[in-house]
């Protein structure tokens, strides 16, 4: 069971309804790496486009699991946040 840091409220129909804003999405399930990833409806398919991109300030990287918006990556992530994204990161490549 993960309880959700920064999660926004999505209904799991095919898209996401984004409540709150963060700067760069990755979306597995309907993601594209060659998307710019700077919206959810264009968002990357994988992390490796969001390990790389350069963050700066409050900035963030949401990630879409089973139906909801978690914090992926942000510059002033507690270690606690970053092993929720590690772990959510691992049951999704579960799901593949």
């Amino acid at each position: 069971m993960f309880i959700p840091l920064y999660a926004v409220k999505a209904v799991f129909s095919g898209q996401a309804t984004v409540n709150t804003t963060y700067n760069f999405y990755v979306d597995p399930y309907n993601g594209n790496d060659s998307n710019p990833g700077t919206a959810y409806n264009n968002a990357w398919k994988t992390v490796t486009p969001a390990d790389t991109v350069s963050l700066s300030g409050s900035q963030s990287v949401g990630y879409f699991y089973n139906g909801t918006w978690y914090l992926y990556r942000s510059l002033n992530m507690t270690a606690d946040e970053a092993q929720l994204a590690a772990n959510i990161v691992a049951a999704t490549a579960d799901q593949f």
